[in-house]
């Protein structure tokens, strides 16, 4: 096992965070194919082989995977989505697309939901193909374009559904099984709290310890 170097890691994570954080991908429209080329170039410089997949033009998502020897259980997929809720700068006290770093907070649009998430999957990713040889078992990655609903039309690059989907929704995180389906009551639950944090606050922002927050 290649050892790590959990600074530089962070480090890689922080700035991988705030690129994604500084691509409007406000939805409407949802021009997404910025940010999942951003994720798709440093798949391509680690020597994975990622798919970018437009659904609609410039609605665009991005997979990569990683094989496994299949000792570790079935494939896992870390999904994540790129769209964000428009925001009004007029009510930020931080450019809503500016990823400034503030007092040990990255502030941004899609800060807690969910850009975070496609970093910390991506960087996931990026670190098993490093340090594992092999990893025990498949780990995909998918930035969708749009938080939606088993719409697999928009991930044909899966050549098969995985078998555990960690999929962090809001503040919520959650493992859903294949074959699963979330109840309406928890999807508006979810659904509603992001709203909340969104729309009715219209303020994203994510603590940051290493740069001072809490």
């Amino acid at each position: 096992m290649v050892a790590i170097d959990w600074r530089a890691v962070e480090d890689e994570a922080i700035d991988l965070f705030r690129a994604l954080l500084r691509v409007d991908t406000s939805n409407p429209p949802g021009n997404e194919r910025p940010a999942a080329e951003l994720l798709a170039e440093l798949f391509r410089r680690e020597g994975l082989d990622p798919t970018v997949i437009e659904s609609q033009p410039t609605r665009a998502n991005v997979v990569a995977r990683l094989r496994g020897d299949g000792t570790g259980g079935g494939p896992l997929l870390l999904a994540a989505h790129l769209d964000v809720v428009p925001a009004d700068a007029s009510r930020w006290s931080a450019p809503p697309f500016g990823a400034e770093l503030r007092d040990g907070w990255i502030w941004g649009r899609g800060a807690i939901d969910m850009k975070n998430m496609a970093a910390m999957s991506a960087m996931t990713l990026v670190l098993a193909d490093r340090v594992a040889d092999p990893v025990q078992e498949s780990l995909s990655h998918a930035a969708r374009r749009e938080e939606v609903a088993n719409r697999a039309v928009d991930l044909p690059a899966l050549e098969a559904p995985p078998g555990r989907v960690l999929a962090p929704h809001g503040l919520e995180p959650e493992i859903a099984r294949r074959g699963h389906d979330d109840s309406p009551v928890a999807r508006q639950r979810r659904i509603a709290w992001a709203s909340l944090l969104a729309r009715v606050f219209d303020i994203d922002a994510l603590a940051c310890p290493r740069c001072g927050g809490v």
